[in-house]
């Protein structure tokens, strides 16, 4: 049997192996263990495979928190670098300064388990504990 063709999220050709005839009783059967050798990915103009795959790392590590974190239970003001906040007991914010946010959540009660996302570089606390992760 032939190759099934399809195109891929960039519009090329891939071929999935199949087997069977196609009929009722004995259905195409296709094998997704496919392997694309000599593509190039659309990477932004002048990027190196490298600096890109780096850059990937980085973002899967500041998304899963590797990058460490701080329980923050005072209300003295803290600066840092950070990719979230995870509230652990409802909190309020008196100031909060991210990086293109025009109107951050200050004076806002936030409940237990929410998660704030941002390029969060200082916050003062009100009130509550919360966990940030770091950039």
């Amino acid at each position: 049997m032939a190759n099934i063709i399809v195109k891929d999220a960039f519009n090329k050709n891939v071929y999935l192996k199949a087997s069977g005839t196609g009929t009722i009783d004995d259905p195409y059967v296709t094998q997704q263990d496919n392997t694309i050798i000599n593509t190039s990915l659309p990477l932004p103009l002048n990027a190196a495979t490298e600096s890109t795959a780096s850059d990937i790392r980085s973002f899967n590590e500041m998304s899963l928190g590797q990058r460490g974190h701080t329980l923050v239970t005072s209300t003295l003001p803290q600066s840092g670098s950070w990719v979230a906040i995870q509230i652990i007991e409802a909190a309020s914010f008196v100031a909060m300064t991210c990086a293109n946010t025009s109107t951050p959540a200050v004076g806002v009660e936030l409940p237990t388990g929410f998660i704030l996302y941002g390029n969060i570089s200082a916050f003062t606390l009100e009130y509550g504990k919360v966990i940030a992760y770091k950039r």
